[in-house]
């Protein structure tokens, strides 16, 4: 289960999870502010059969959006 993220630090705006493609099958998910844009950690991964893997990816990037400076 992700966990709720946290506003953006810079603007105070909601933040998402991304999902985006990347190299040669790769995925790259990262956490973003919806208004002004500034982004968390990003983590490659390659997808498996179970989302398994986009699921640990999703928690990682939203607890590292979560526990910034």
């Amino acid at each position: 289960m992700t966990p709720e993220l946290l506003p953006c630090p810079f603007c105070g705006a909601a933040a998402e999870l991304q999902d985006v493609e990347w190299l040669f099958g790769r995925r790259r998910a990262l956490c973003a502010c919806v208004e002004c844009g500034a982004q968390g950690r990003e983590l490659d991964y390659r997808p498996g059969p179970d989302d398994g893997l986009r699921d640990e990816a999703w928690y990682a990037v939203a607890c590292a959006w979560n526990t910034r400076a």
